[in-house]
């Protein structure tokens, strides 16, 4: 079974990512990321945390807004989408159930929804390419890079099945968007799916976004398939001995989505400069 890191990927990328920030401080511009929490919650918190330590340790400014209310987020978010001297913005998912995510994301511009939140990396994906939407000066979604990424390390059938185990929107509906655009089948598994291992079972590439530990065992997966686990939902001692390919709970899609999050800001940035 090969695991497939974070860490190697953002080795490689890092060094550039730090020239361009060097190159816009030459050019006085400090890229800059704005996250907006709603309630408290301490796992998001930590997700938070994470993203402020690599943010300043590349150079990357970063602030932390936190709203009690669905209308203080909100007030919040429209400061920020005129505030020049932001990049790019973040509402930290999930929010508390008094209030509305839809609402909130859509006071995101677009050039700053660094998350590529506002439409889902759905709508566009309509009428267009894989290569033109990869390529577009908007935001790509983090988790289709990172995906992208860890992909990029394994050799896959000409035509791959594609499972996505939730349909949130961090994870499963852009993963899934991602999928179709590169021609593959694609299936997405929530609650109300019924018969979900006739799905999983005939994936070639299953991508997990529930964030329900241990959801995923052995009996989900096709031998030599490759899971990549987005939100710890995979009980791994016993999906690693059936799996060919795995990206581990810790030192996987987290870092890396956390990275691409970063490489989104700095080019909203270089766009601005």
């Amino acid at each position: 079974m090969k695991q497939l890191l974070a860490q190697p990927v953002i080795d490689a990328r890092t060094p550039a990512l730090t020239q361009r920030v060097s190159l816009l401080s030459a050019a006085d511009t400090q890229p800059h990321l704005a996250v907006v929490l709603v309630g408290e919650d301490i796992e998001t918190l930590r997700f938070v945390d994470a993203k402020e330590t690599k943010a300043l340790a590349l150079g990357v400014l970063f602030s932390r807004y936190e709203a009690e209310t669905h209308e203080e987020a909100g007030q919040i978010l429209d400061h920020l989408a005129t505030d020049e001297g932001v990049h790019g913005i973040v509402l930290q998912l999930p929010v508390p159930a008094f209030s509305d995510p839809s609402q909130l994301i859509a006071r995101i511009p677009f050039a700053k929804d660094v998350d590529g939140l506002r439409d889902r990396w759905t709508e566009r994906a309509v009428g267009t390419t894989l290569a033109a939407l990869l390529g577009s000066p908007e935001p790509v979604s983090p988790m289709v890079l990172a995906v992208r990424a860890l992909l990029d390390q394994v050799t896959l059938p000409e035509h791959p099945v594609l499972a996505c185990i939730g349909g949130g929107r961090l994870v499963g509906q852009p993963v899934a968007a991602y999928g179709k655009l590169a021609g593959w089948r694609v299936g997405i598994i929530t609650e109300e799916t019924e018969h979900p291992f006739r799905i999983t079972r005939e994936a070639d590439v299953l991508v997990t976004g529930t964030g329900q530990a241990n959801l995923v065992t052995a009996d989900w997966i096709k031998e030599g398939a490759v899971v990549l686990d987005a939100s710890r939902d995979v009980q791994h001692e016993v999906v690693d001995e059936v799996a060919g390919a795995v990206s581990p709970a810790k030192g996987g899609i987290g870092p890396l989505t956390v990275h691409f999050l970063l490489e989104n800001v700095v080019t909203a940035a270089e766009r601005y400069a």
